[in-house]
């Protein structure tokens, strides 16, 4: 680990490319990778009300290193901390990556090569942080420097162009001859035989289908390893044979999601600590609900009014159900928008009895057999709870007992509203 002392001559040696400069960036990427160093831009404001005009590298929670970096360096410095390698690399990590080492060290040794597993699938609910911790692992040297040959990452989605994302890779490893196959079984086939004296790490995020990762496991080459994220549950028990290959993002503790509301907000949670602690428990420690709320607070903190009552809305859910993308992150979803994705996904039946548990108490909601009976007014509640069950939506915690996320909560509470208000 870097030193607050030791970290501007660790930066400078890498801007410098000095002698010493590869050692510095392993180091730097590894404390950044798993949350010890955070990097921060300068319309962020990082300390109690002042806004700095320059980067900044946090250490911990209790250390604060201002490093003035202008854009130009900021970039070269994280290239050459994250250095190109061979293939298609997904996103650099996000630059609040709080809380994750444990499950990246985790993950690290399942797709290291003497576990002897083809696939691992990292199963969450949405907001959990399943893509910032796939960005992560294909930046990771700890984790590459087992696959020489490198990585090829893609991120589907619900309704993704598999002969694009075929033929991208295979334009990666030296070929255009994939965009021309007449199928996609052949494109998969071609892609094979390029990648079968490779040994590469294979990052196939976002699974929706599991027909769509199919191609890409039919493509693995025997000493690759494919790493995949979904939300679908009945994706990550397609294709495992043992709880050993599905690895459940867990949420954040509370210590790590208080730490990362505090980067956020910091004149927040430096003028409301109890409060602060509150919500982050109110929001479940889930990370997008922590980053979007935080940076509501601090927002509305800067006009000095107070932030009761915006606190309070978020508690209910309202405010990051409605709030939009930041301007420098256009393609940070909204919650709404995110929890949308998988309810839209419910057939129509499902999904009105999805919007019905939105009349539950949230924190978590808990549910039996029999009030969901009650509720649904069906007599054998079991399809509808595998369904919901199978998109992530309800999670089982017992025999017969089932939970809800609160944000879920509050978002089938606004599909209920929203079909009342048509209703009438």
């Amino acid at each position: 680990m870097i030193s607050p002392g030791e970290l501007a001559d660790a930066i400078r040696r890498i801007l410098n490319d000095d002698a010493s400069a590869t050692a510095d960036a392993a180091a730097i990427q590894a404390d950044l990778i798993d949350g010890r160093l955070r990097l921060t831009h300068a319309t962020q404001t990082v300390s109690a009300g002042q806004d700095i005009d320059r980067s900044i590298i946090f250490i911990g929670s209790g250390h604060q290193v201002q490093i003035g970096l202008d854009e130009q360096r900021l970039e070269l410095l994280r290239e050459r901390v994250f250095p190109g390698i061979p293939g298609v690399l997904p996103p650099y990590p996000s630059s609040l990556f709080i809380g994750r080492a444990k499950e990246i060290q985790d993950i690290r040794e399942l797709l290291a090569p003497d576990r002897g597993l083809g696939l691992i699938l990292i199963f969450g609910m949405p907001g959990i942080g399943k893509t910032t911790t796939m960005s992560a692992i294909g930046r990771d040297g700890r984790l590459l420097k087992h696959y020489p040959d490198g990585v090829l990452w893609t991120s589907l989605g619900k309704s993704p162009n598999l002969f694009s994302v075929l033929s991208s890779w295979g334009s990666a490893l030296g070929t255009d001859l994939i965009l021309r196959s007449p199928t996609l079984e052949s494109a998969s086939e071609q892609l094979a035989h390029l990648l079968r004296s490779k040994k590469m790490l294979l990052l196939v995020d976002d699974v929706w289908d599991a027909s769509h990762l199919a191609h890409f496991l039919a493509a693995k080459g025997p000493e690759c390893i494919v790493a995949a994220t979904t939300r679908q549950r009945l994706v990550a028990e397609k294709f495992t044979s043992t709880r050993n290959e599905i690895y459940y993002l867990p949420l954040l503790d509370e210590s790590y999601a208080l730490e990362l509301f505090q980067t956020i907000a910091p004149k927040v949670a430096q003028g409301h600590p109890t409060e602060s602690r509150e919500l982050v428990r109110t929001l479940e420690y889930l990370p997008l609900s922590i980053h979007v709320a935080a940076r509501l607070l601090s927002i509305e903190s800067k006009f000095d009014w107070g932030i009761g009552d915006l606190m309070k809305n978020i508690k209910s859910g309202v405010a990051i159900l409605i709030d939009k993308p930041p301007d420098d992150r256009p393609e940070f979803p909204t919650i709404s928008a995110l929890l949308r994705s998988s309810t839209d996904l419910l057939s129509e039946p499902v999904r009105e009895c999805f919007a019905y548990l939105g009349a539950f108490p949230s924190r978590p909601a808990t549910f039996d057999l029999e009030a969901l009976k009650s509720v649904w007014m069906v007599d054998d509640p079991r399809p509808i709870i595998r369904e919901l069950v199978g998109h992530g939506l309800l999670e089982v915690v017992g025999k017969g007992h089932f939970q809800m996320h609160a944000l879920l909560v509050a978002h089938a509470h606004s599909m209920l509203e929203d079909a009342n208000g048509n209703g009438a």
